[in-house]
C-alpha cells in the first residue's frame, strides 16, 4: 500500500495516513487507528520543540526549527531555520536559510536543482517531480518518463505577483498566488479545477488526485472523488487543514473532522457539555453519558441516540444494549437482534446497581445478583450462594463477583461446538479459573474471555490470552485502578495509563489531565472531567466518538 503524501506548512498541528490521524496538542503527539501502518503510532510524548508532525512513509515524524525525527532517528538536523515542508511517501525536503535540502528515493537530481535557486521559501514534493517557490519565481524539476509527463513540473509562463504557498499531488501541483489558486500536471477528474472562492485563502493543500484550500469560513476540495474525498463536512470557522492521499481532515471550533477514507472509521471529537459528566458507558458503536445532574444520554447508533433523560440513578452499557435506572425501576434498550431477553421493565425490589456484561446485565442488591439477558452459555446462573457480592464484573459468556471478604468467584462460560450437537464443559477460554494466590482484591474487571483482578500485590489476568490482553505487563507499577473490554486490558497508576491486548490501533499509553477520568469501550475510549467536557476517540463509524452538547 502506498504510503501517504502529507503536505503542510509551519503551525499546522494534525497529520493523515490512509489508516492513521495524529495531531500535536501542547507538545502532545496523539495517534489513532489501525496499528501496523507506521510505527510508534499510539502514544502521547512531550517535546517541548516540536512545531509539527508529519507522516513519511511508514514513520511518524517530529519536526521542529532545527531538525526532522522520525521514529527518534534524525534525518535532518542542525538547521538554524526550518521555514518550510513537504512530503511524498518515502520523499521528503525542507526549505531552510541555507537552501533546499532533500532525503529519500528521488529519480532525478534534486541537488542540481537546488544550486539553480536563489532564496525558496516553500517547497511541494510529488511523485516524480519537485516545486520551490524561489522569490517571485516557481521553479520545478521532474523524471521525464512520457506516461508520466504530464506537465506537473512546468509551470504556467507567466509573471506570479505574491507566490505564498505550493503544494503537490500524485501528477498535478497547485499555487496560492495572493488568493488566486494556479494548477498544471494531470487534468483528469478536474484535478486543475479549483472552485471560485470569494473569501481570502489562507492555505491549500493536495492529496495524490485531490487538492483542497481553507478560508477563515470553509474549505473547498476539488480532483478525483474517490471514497468521498471532496465530500467536506460542516465546519465552523477551520482553522487548521491537512491533506493525506485519500483523506482530509481540519479543527474547527468544535474539534477535528475528517472526510475521505476511512475518516469516519477512526475520528476524534472534542465536544464539552454544558453539565459536566458523573460516568461514561460505552457500548460497540454507541456513548452514554450520565452527568452531575442526573440526566442520561447516549449517542452514536440511531438506535441508541436518545435525546436527554432527566431524573435518573444510573446508565450501564453493554455491547450491544443499554439498561437506565430510575429509582426501582429499571428500562433497557437492545441493538442487536441476536440479544435476546435484554429488554427488561420491570421494577426491582430495591434501587440496587447496575452492571452490564457484552450480551447480558445484573443488578446488585443486598449482596445478591440477579441477571437477564441472553444465557445459552448460563451465564445468567449466578451460583446461590453467592449471598456477599460487593461488585460484579460482566464479560462476553461469563460473570464474577468480588465478595464483602475480597474474594474472587466466578461463573458462566458454558460451551458447545459449531455443529450444535449435544455439549458439555465449563471454561473455555480459562476465564473463570481464579488465581489461588490472590489477596485482599480491590477490584475484578471482565473482558470478552478474559479475567483480571487487581489485589493488594498488583494485576493478575486469566483466560483468553490470543491478544496478549492476560499478559500484564511488568513495569505497571503501583496501580489504582483497572479497565476491560474486548480483548483489551487497561491500568491507571497515577494519571499514568497504559493498555494491552487489543488496542484497536488507537491506544497504548496515555497521560490523563488533572481532573480527567477515563472511559473502555469497544473500539473507543472517552476521557471527561470538568474542564474539558467529553472526548473520544477511536471508532467512529457510527458518530459514536461525537460527544454532543447536553444543554
Amino acid at each position: 500500500m502506498a504510503a501517504p503524501q502529507s503536505q503542510a506548512t509551519k503551525g499546522a498541528n494534525l497529520s493523515v495516513a490512509p489508516y492513521n490521524f495524529c495531531e500535536l496538542t501542547d507538545q502532545k503527539v496523539h495517534c489513532w487507528g489501525q496499528t501496523g501502518e507506521f510505527r510508534n503510532a499510539n502514544y502521547r510524548t512531550e517535546d517541548p520543540s516540536t512545531t509539527n508532525i508529519i507522516h513519511l512513509g511508514n514513520n511518524l515524524c517530529r519536526v521542529s526549527n532545527q531538525s526532522v525525527i522520525c521514529n527518534d532517528v534524525p534525518i535532518f538536523s542542525g538547521f538554524s531555520n526550518i521555514k518550510a515542508f513537504s512530503s511524498f511517501e518515502d520523499k521528503f525536503c525542507i526549505v531552510t536559510n541555507t537552501g533546499l535540502q532533500c532525503h529519500g528515493s528521488f529519480r532525478f537530481d534534486w541537488q542540481a536543482f537546488a544550486f539553480t535557486l536563489d532564496s525558496p521559501v516553500d517547497v511541494a514534493v510529488g511523485d516524480a517531480h519537485l516545486c520551490v517557490i524561489d522569490g517571485p519565481n516557481v521553479k520545478c524539476v521532474g523524471e521525464k518518463f512520457t506516461w508520466r509527463d504530464l506537465g506537473q513540473d512546468t509551470p504556467p509562463k507567466r509573471r506570479f505577483n505574491n507566490p505564498r504557498q505550493i503544494t503537490a499531488g500524485r501528477l498535478h501541483t497547485c499555487l496560492l498566488n495572493n488568493s488566486e489558486v494556479i494548477c498544471w500536471g494531470d487534468s483528469r477528474s478536474g484535478k486543475l479545477s479549483p472552485p471560485d472562492s470569494t473569501e481570502f485563502i489562507q492555505k491549500i493543500s493536495s492529496g495524490h488526485n485531490h487538492t483542497c484550500f481553507m478560508t477563515d469560513k470553509d474549505i473547498s476540495c476539488w480532483g478525483e472523488n474517490y471514497a468521498d474525498r471532496l465530500a467536506v463536512p460542516d465546519l465552523k470557522r477551520p482553522k487548521e487543514l491537512v491533506t493525506g492521499s485519500d483523506t482530509s481532515c481540519a479543527r474547527d471550533e468544535e474539534g477535528i473532522k475528517c472526510w475521505g477514507r476511512n475518516s469516519t472509521e477512526f475520528a476524534i471529537s472534542i465536544a464539552p457539555t454544558s453539565s459536566p459528566a458523573q460516568s461514561i458507558h460505552l457500548g460497540e458503536g454507541f456513548s452514554c453519558l450520565f452527568n452531575v445532574s442526573s440526566e442520561g444520554l447516549c449517542w452514536g447508533d440511531t438506535r441508541f441516540q436518545l435525546t436527554s433523560i432527566p431524573d435518573i440513578d444510573e446508565i450501564q452499557a453493554g455491547r450491544h444494549f443499554v439498561c437506565i435506572r430510575q429509582g426501582h425501576f429499571i428500562e433497557c434498550h437492545n441493538n442487536n437482534s441476536e440479544v435476546t431477553g435484554i429488554e427488561r421493565n420491570a421494577p426491582f425490589n430495591s434501587t440496587g446497581k447496575l452492571f452490564a456484561g457484552e450480551n447480558f446485565a445484573c443488578a446488585l442488591f443486598e449482596g445478591k445478583a440477579e441477571c437477564w439477558g441472553e444465557n445459552q452459555n448460563k451465564q445468567l446462573y449466578v451460583p446461590s450462594d453467592l449471598t456477599n457480592i460487593q461488585s460484579l464484573a460482566l464479560g462476553g459468556v461469563h460473570g464474577c463477583a468480588l465478595t464483602e471478604d475480597n474474594t474472587v468467584r466466578c461463573w458462566g462460560a458454558y460451551t458447545c461446538d459449531s455443529r450444535k450437537r449435544p455439549c458439555w464443559g465449563y471454561n473455555q477460554m480459562g476465564e473463570l479459573d481464579v488465581p489461588e494466590n490472590l489477596s485482599m482484591v480491590k477490584q475484578v474487571v471482565a473482558g470478552t474471555s478474559h479475567t483480571c483482578a487487581l489485589d493488594e500485590n498488583g494485576v493478575q489476568c486469566w483466560g483468553d490470552n490470543y491478544w496478549g490482553q492476560a499478559d500484564v505487563p511488568e513495569d505497571l507499577g503501583e496501580v489504582q485502578s483497572i479497565y476491560a473490554k474486548g480483548e483489551l486490558t487497561c491500568a491507571m497508576n497515577g494519571r499514568q495509563l497504559k493498555c494491552w491486548g487489543n488496542t484497536y490501533g488507537f491506544i497504548s499509553e496515555i497521560e490523563l489531565e488533572a481532573d480527567e477520568r477515563f472511559a473502555l469501550g469497544y473500539g473507543q475510549y472517552c476521557t471527561f472531567g470538568s474542564a474539558k467536557g467529553v472526548q473520544c476517540w477511536g471508532d467512529n463509524r457510527r458518530a459514536q466518538c461525537i460527544a454532543p452538547q447536553i444543554m
